[in-house]
C-alpha cells in the first residue's frame, strides 16, 4: 500500500457539537450517533459507515429523520471527504467531517460564537450577542424563522434558525451579565439536556463530558 492509499484509508470522523463546542474523533466505522425521540427517549438516529473507500450516512429512525445541510437523510447519503456538513439530530447540532487530518474549525468555534444569515436577499451575516441566545430574543428579532439560518463561528455550515431556537432557554437568565456566554444546559426543553450536575452529553454514547 502506497502512502496516498494509506492516508485515504486512515481518515477519521470528526464530530463537533455546536452547542457545548466539544469535538470528538472516531476512527472506527460504522459509527452510530444518538439523539432524542419526540417522547424524550435516547435512540440511535443515524450511522456513518465506510464501504470500499467511500463513506455514507444512513438514517436509522424513519420517525425522526436527521437533517444534513438542512435536508432530511433519505436512507443512505454519500459523504464526501474533506468537507464540512451540518448534521441536525434531535438533541444536537453537529458539524461532521471525514478527513485524514483534524479539520480547522476556527477560533470562533471555540468562542461559542453564532451568526445569523438570511436565506435570500442580501444574505447579510450578523453575529449574535451572547444576551440574544435565548428563544424570546431570537423570535422577536428574526421572524419568520424559516427565512434565516445560523452558523457556528466561522465554519461554513448552516442550520435552520428554528433548530437552534428549540435548544435554547426561553429567557435570558436574570442574573446573567451582558457579556456572559450561554449556559451549557440550554434550558429545560433542550434536546441536548445536561445531566443533574450540568455536564453536557456525548451524541455518540450519551455519556457526560468531564
Amino acid at each position: 500500500m502506497g502512502l496516498f492509499d494509506f492516508l485515504r484509508s486512515s481518515a477519521s470522523l470528526t464530530i463537533a457539537d455546536c452547542l457545548n463546542r466539544t469535538i470528538t474523533s472516531v476512527s472506527n466505522f460504522p459509527a452510530t450517533l444518538n439523539g432524542k425521540t419526540a417522547d424524550g427517549a435516547t435512540t440511535p438516529l443515524c450511522r456513518i459507515s465506510k464501504s470500499k473507500g467511500e463513506y455514507y450516512i444512513d438514517s436509522l429512525n424513519p420517525k425522526s429523520l436527521p437533517l444534513i445541510d438542512g435536508e432530511p437523510i433519505d436512507q443512505r447519503n454519500k459523504i464526501a471527504r474533506d468537507r464540512f456538513y451540518a448534521l441536525s439530530l434531535r438533541g444536537h447540532l453537529l458539524v461532521i467531517s471525514i478527513s485524514p487530518k483534524q479539520p480547522d474549525l476556527g477560533k470562533d468555534f471555540n468562542a461559542h460564537d453564532w451568526s445569523v444569515e438570511a436565506v435570500s436577499g442580501d444574505r447579510l451575516r450578523l453575529q449574535l450577542r451572547p444576551e440574544e441566545l435565548n428563544q424570546t430574543a431570537l423570535l422577536n428579532r428574526f421572524s419568520p424563522t424559516s427565512h434565516y439560518v445560523v452558523l457556528p463561528g466561522s465554519v461554513e455550515v448552516r442550520f435552520p434558525l428554528k433548530d437552534l431556537i428549540n435548544l435554547l432557554p426561553k429567557e435570558r437568565p436574570v442574573d446573567a451579565a451582558p457579556d456572559s456566554r450561554p449556559p451549557i444546559g440550554y434550558g429545560q426543553d433542550a434536546a441536548t439536556k445536561a445531566t443533574e450536575n450540568g455536564e453536557p452529553t456525548c451524541p455518540i454514547c450519551w455519556k457526560t463530558f468531564s
